[in-house]
């Protein structure tokens, strides 16, 4: 074996190694924008694939043998077909950074599927008909007159899928529209040399080389994205704890600890034993109310519940029968931002059933849907228009707050429906999964 054929070798088996290597952190990647990494994880395993065939061609040529007569045609006949389907591979990962749901004109994907199909058929029909390479008596490789017809169809096919990266190039990002137009470049020019001097395979180095600046920059723009959401998350979090220092802090709200202190004072002197437990059952409220401070996960919907209960007792001692409470729990076992069913409870019984002459009934429902857990508070109050919300600074905020936190915490919605003089109806929305 030549000098030449061994370096050739080496490099490639290196480039196997690398593209191996690189498939793998794809692989392990995967979730993150799962279908344009498995169409470079497709692209780095066809890389290996030619390169191997190319090593196979150039280890067993000269080799007179019938194992060596099967493998050089049938390895020298998978090296062309590789490059065809690497660049059908390289079409389609394109395809997907520029836009995976409006995709590319059609017009684009004739003109690859075309001549990389017609090179592929090439590939096929030199195995029976020798019109573009042929061997010797000595089993090695050779050009023909055609040859160059089989390379223009390859180099064709990487000139329409660089006029598309310029045409939509808007949608790329700058650095990646480089790394992509090197799969371009690159093996042309390898091309262009080896139409006049065949020696090592510069086409197959050039194509590895490019497959592998793709994946990096590939790597370099998936931790700038990882970075960003990060400090998305960062600023998400950041902005939740800030919402719940400022719910918990509405929700403890001068006028409520008054008229509990109020209402246990005179218990203090006509029901010492009701005094007791609502002493018991203010201390519960304010020890949620302030541990949630602490916490920014979701709560189960019964330790919710059983906060919501406490404040009701409070005001039940209040308003007697002026306030009647209902529950309907059809559903269980899901979790939800602390303290927002307290809040529409309490602007319930505050803003609606309190300013009603005789009060009312504030019903608590939870329900399960086919996708989705619910939890409404219904209230026969005064309501009010839900367009024209008046400006009462606490109340108002507290419920945007809570509409925020089950957004970004559960993927969740807040609904509200409301008439004047015909109560309100406030549901939470939060998808199973």
């Amino acid at each position: 074996m030549s000098l030449m054929a061994v370096v050739h070798i080496a490099l490639e088996i290196w480039g196997i190694v690398f593209c191996i290597l690189c498939a793998s952190c794809v692989y392990m990647g995967r979730m993150v924008n799962y279908r344009t990494n498995i169409r470079l994880l497709k692209m780095l395993l066809l890389n290996a694939l030619l390169l191997c065939m190319d090593v196979m061609a150039w280890a067993f040529r000269g080799d007179e043998g019938t194992l060596g007569y099967i493998m050089v045609r049938l390895s020298n006949g998978m090296v062309f077909a590789s490059c065809n389907l690497l660049l059908l591979a390289f079409f389609h990962y394109v395809v997907g950074l520029i836009d995976e749901k409006r995709g590319v004109g059609r017009i684009w994907y004739i003109l690859v599927y075309g001549l990389g199909g017609a090179g592929i058929f090439g590939c096929l029909l030199n195995q029976f008909f020798p019109i573009f390479y042929d061997f010797d008596v000595r089993n090695f490789y050779y050009r023909k007159d055609w040859f160059f017809v089989l390379q223009a169809m390859g180099l064709l096919g990487m000139l329409v899928c660089g006029v598309m990266i310029i045409y939509y190039r808007k949608r790329i990002s700058r650095n990646r529209i480089v790394a992509l137009l090197s799969y371009i470049f690159l093996p042309a020019a390898a091309v262009s040399i080896q139409l006049f001097y065949y020696g090592i395979a510069l086409l197959n180095l050039a194509i590895t080389i490019s497959v592998l600046w793709i994946f990096m920059n590939a790597q370099v723009e998936y931790m700038r994205e990882l970075v960003k959401r990060t400090n998305e998350l960062v600023e998400q979090e950041k902005k939740t704890g800030e919402m719940q220092m400022r719910l918990v802090l509405s929700q403890i709200q001068p006028h409520f600890l008054y008229n509990v202190l109020n209402t246990i004072y005179y218990l203090c002197g006509t029901s010492p034993g009701k005094a007791q437990k609502a002493v018991s059952h203010f201390s519960d409220y304010l020890r949620v109310n302030l541990d949630s401070v602490k916490s920014n996960v979701p709560v189960p919907i019964a330790k919710e519940l059983e906060h919501v209960a406490n404040y009701l007792v409070l005001e039940k001692m209040r308003f007697e029968e002026e306030l009647n409470i209902q529950y309907d729990l059809q559903a269980d076992g899901f979790m939800l931002p602390a303290l927002s069913v307290q809040l529409l409870v309490e602007n319930a019984v505050k803003h609606g059933l309190s300013k009603k002459n005789g009060g009312g009934t504030i019903t608590i429902t939870t329900r399960e849907e086919e996708n989705s857990f619910e939890v409404c508070i219904v209230d026969d109050g005064i309501g009010f228009e839900v367009g024209n919300v008046p400006d009462d600074g606490r109340s108002h905020t507290g419920i945007e707050n809570v509409r925020t936190r089950v957004r970004i915490m559960c993927n969740g919605t807040l609904e509200i429906v409301s008439k004047p003089g015909s109560g309100t109806t406030a549901c939470i929305h939060l998808p199973k999964q």
